[in-house]
């Protein structure tokens, strides 16, 4: 839970680093990813370190403090993150966070129905906030099951889409994308089609 919780705090900022169509993530799997889509990988920056200049004017609307830390998170390959170019303002980016974990996610629908509600818990437990949960069901990705979970997000004004593959008996891949309400159902849809060309290697 605590490795899930991990990811709902990549919130804001985008650079205009590598884009591509289909993407050979490190953790495992390949993913179609539209043009304007941005990927902030650790590989990406190693190879283009200049692009991530906070001094850039790219950056002067966006908490420093956090982008630091996003930047410590992926070189150290603990997360790859995914910005919607079209969607950012100084604000909040949308965007699509990956992590690996290792944990046994669940099998079942009953399962599932008392994962979402322990999850839940700990959003208000770590957060303080209630988070109100639009749809917690199964769907298939790329021939596996995908716990997938709609609930608010942790800031005022945002949702998010939390998908969970057990890619191994032992390892799950969680990809989670965090929007604004008012463009939600740009990136639900978005999200959604590239979940669907999701492939495991």
């Amino acid at each position: 839970m605590k490795k899930i919780l991990f990811a709902l705090i990549i919130l804001v900022v985008w650079a205009p680093l590598l884009s591509a169509k289909t993407y050979k993530s490190p953790f495992g799997f390949s993913i179609d990813i539209p043009a304007h889509w941005l990927i902030m990988s650790k590989q990406e920056l190693k190879d283009n370190p200049d692009l991530f200049n906070f001094e850039s004017k790219v950056f002067k609307n966006f908490n420093k403090v956090m982008i630091s830390k996003i930047k410590d998170m992926v070189t150290s390959g603990q997360t790859e993150v995914y910005f919607n170019k079209k969607t950012a303002n100084a604000s909040f980016t949308d965007n699509i966070n990956v992590i690996k974990t290792i944990e046994r996610l669940p099998q079942t629908i009953s399962e599932l129905k008392q994962y979402c509600a322990m999850f839940q818990k700990e959003i208000y437990k770590y957060y303080g906030v209630t988070s109100k949960i639009y749809k917690c069901e199964f769907k298939k990705m790329a021939g596996l099951d995908c716990s997938y979970i709609i609930y608010d997000g942790a800031l005022d004004g945002t949702k998010n889409i939390l998908c969970q593959i057990q890619k191994s008996p032992n390892v799950a891949i969680i990809i989670t994308a965090s929007s604004k309400n008012e463009t939600f159902e740009i990136i639900r849809k978005e999200f959604d089609e590239m979940l669907a060309s999701l492939k495991f290697y």
